[in-house]
């Protein structure tokens, strides 16, 4: 396990897995509409899971953003969107989070 800028790196298989210890305050686009509850988020790469709580000081949280591709959003301005992905090494499909690099002809760095 390695530490780095308040983020966990868990390497298990070759593999690694990023979690951030903290709630960090988030906008959600639901739908094509903002949600306008104060929500913070931090991203499970474990679980694949985008963890959700009222308070930026929680510690856990039983509740995770929806997985759908029609719901995103947006920590620190960085935006993270469920989206089927391609495995090379598997003719399954695969579904996870992956963050917006380009957005057009912008990059979103």
């Amino acid at each position: 396990m390695l530490t780095k800028f308040n983020q966990i790196y868990l390497i298990y298989e070759k593999t690694v897995f990023i979690f951030d210890p903290q709630f960090n305050g988030c906008k959600i686009i639901y739908f094509d509409n903002a949600v306008d509850d104060k929500i913070f988020l931090r991203y499970n790469a474990i679980s694949n899971e985008m963890e959700m709580s009222l308070s930026p000081y929680a510690i856990e949280s039983d509740h995770v953003l929806i997985k759908d591709s029609k719901v995103y959003c947006s920590i620190q301005g960085i935006v993270y969107k469920y989206l089927p992905m391609v495995d090379g090494n598997s003719s399954l499909p695969k579904a996870g989070y992956v963050r917006e690099i380009y957005k057009g002809q912008q990059s979103s760095n």
